[in-house]
């Protein structure tokens, strides 16, 4: 109050004015005990202030340590929940992928689609596959077809030539070896037309003796003019009791069939002969030969010519010396003889008379030689008809000399028949 009482109404207009203001008042004094009480007494405020200030610093520091302590496991806390929700998530993202996977396949769409996308690479695969076994089918049979037509040529010699050039030109192939074999050696060509049955009795020997023979007898036969091409026929080996010891041709399934018993088989003369006659009938299909009884001049030159041509490529009048005595006979038939057309009648067999035309056919290949008598006979064939008489099938072989000979050798020809009693 003093104080205040001192300084009301004073007015301290600067330091200095405050200093000499102060100078005139009269305070109070305080003694020298009373100072060190109130000096100690603030040092000790002073120093429990600086203590106190010490501690609450150090407080404040602990506290905000320990928050942000806190904070950083807080901070921590909420990271690892962080981490685990995106693991969550990654995990249901996983499921949901799966079962969206499972649900487009599930689909029945898609399905659908999956199942028409397999039938389509499916077909197309196996088009693409039939397309090339078709290709590969068309192009066997284009290569089977020139290779038949090729061995259907007059002879093996021709056809060696032109498989040669089907080669060369890459129209055919290879790939065996076997058509480059053929073309070295012609001799060797397959046979035209032949085929031989399935039979136990059939051995590799026997197929290979029949083959041989027929495929040389084939080249004389187209060497004369006649046509091989398309004469197809079946060789039946078999141990039949009526086949084995006989030699014929039979229709079986379609097809002629030439049957030989195992034996028989081994008599080329057995073989040949029915193979002539079965060239001569397809060659003049149209006379039916067969009808011995309404034709028997024509069915004794069918079968005295089939005689003719077996023995004229052999040149051995002998027919069937094999097969002539299983029969208990010498041979079947033998050219070389002087049968004559008056000892024949409506009693005697095609085979008796087909013997008396093949003597007088023999003879006349040994006055006219070979292959003039070959030229003759194949003319003769031609051009015979179903109701000539044995007259007139003279008069064709006197026609057909006078056509290649000019009729040089008429006056032999008229002699071998009138000697064989038959009147011209």
């Amino acid at each position: 109050m003093y104080f205040a009482e001192s300084f009301r109404g004073c007015l301290v207009t600067s330091p200095e004015h405050y200093a000499d203001r102060l100078s005139q008042l009269k305070l109070p004094t305080i003694s020298d005990s009373t100072e060190r009480e109130l000096r100690m007494d603030t040092e000790d405020r002073a120093s429990n202030s600086n203590a106190n200030v010490v501690d609450i610093a150090q407080a404040k520091f602990e506290l905000e340590r320990w928050q942000a302590e806190e904070d950083i496991k807080l901070k921590l806390g909420e990271l690892e929940i962080k981490r685990e929700d995106i693991r969550l998530r990654n995990d249901e993202l996983r499921i949901k992928e799966k079962e969206l996977t499972r649900s487009k396949w599930s689909n029945p769409l898609m399905l659908a689609i999956v199942g028409l996308a397999t039938t389509l690479l499916v077909s197309t695969v196996q088009s693409c596959s039939q397309a090339e076994s078709n290709r590969n089918l068309e192009r066997q049979r284009f290569e089977s077809t020139l290779i038949q037509k090729t061995l259907e040529l007059p002879t093996q010699e021709k056809s060696a030539e032109r498989l040669k050039f089907l080669l060369q030109v890459g129209l055919i192939k290879d790939e065996t070896g076997k058509i480059k074999y053929y073309v070295d050696n012609p001799t060797e060509i397959p046979l035209q037309g032949v085929t031989f049955s399935s039979s136990e009795v059939l051995t590799p020997d026997i197929k290979s003796g029949v083959e041989k023979s027929l495929a040389k007898f084939q080249r004389y036969l187209t060497g004369m003019g006649f046509d091989i091409a398309g004469r197809k026929i079946t060789v039946n080996i078999t141990s039949k009791a009526e086949v084995q010891a006989n030699a014929f041709i039979e229709d079986i399934k379609g097809l002629p069939t030439l049957s030989l018993g195992p034996s028989v088989a081994k008599d080329e003369t057995a073989i040949l002969q029915q193979y002539a006659l079965y060239i001569l009938r397809s060659h003049r299909a149209d006379l039916k030969v067969e009808d011995e009884e309404q034709h028997r001049a024509l069915a004794a030159l069918w079968w005295g010519l089939a005689d003719y041509l077996n023995c004229s490529y052999r040149n051995d009048p002998v027919v069937g010396p094999i097969l002539g005595p299983q029969l208990k006979l010498p041979y079947l038939r033998n050219l070389d003889n002087q049968l004559k057309f008056s000892e024949m009648d409506e009693h005697t067999s095609v085979y008796k008379a087909g013997e008396t035309w093949g003597g007088a056919l023999w003879e006349l290949r040994d006055k006219l030689g070979q292959d003039l008598a070959d030229k003759v006979f194949f003319d003769v064939w031609a051009n015979v008809q179903r109701n000539d008489d044995a007259q007139r099938i003279v008069q064709r072989i006197l026609d057909s000399d006078q056509s290649i000979e000019s009729g040089k050798h008429a006056e032999e020809i008229r002699t071998v028949f009138t000697r064989r009693d038959l009147k011209l």
